[in-house]
């Protein structure tokens, strides 16, 4: 019997927080222009830029106010690319994201 010596690589999903701000926008572009499966992480799905759409990235919803968006887009991927906003909020908004992530593993 022949077998075939075919190896697929799998490329890991990776979700983008702050997918539609200044740095995670060039991520998903650059990440799916790699031929990456990414999911665009965006606090409102339905306002979204369509750029994220264009760039052919699939859009979850994920707030750190709403755990169970995080960890539902979390349980989906192999990586968490994460981008934390520039506000005063931003250590404690990290340290609850780096936990929700933690939790699903």
């Amino acid at each position: 019997e022949h077998v075939d010596q075919f190896v697929v690589e799998k490329k890991p999903a990776v979700l983008v927080t702050g997918a539609t701000g200044n740095v995670g926008k060039y991520v998903v572009e650059n990440l799916v222009k790699l031929g990456i499966p990414v999911l665009a992480a965006t606090r409102s799905p339905a306002s979204a830029s369509k750029d994220l759409h264009l760039f052919g990235s699939k859009i979850v919803e994920f707030d750190v106010n709403k755990p169970d968006t995080v960890r539902k887009a979390v349980a989906s991927v192999d990586q968490v690319f994460l981008v934390v906003p520039m506000t005063v909020d931003m250590v404690e908004q990290g340290k609850k994201l780096v936990q929700l992530i933690a939790e699903v593993g």
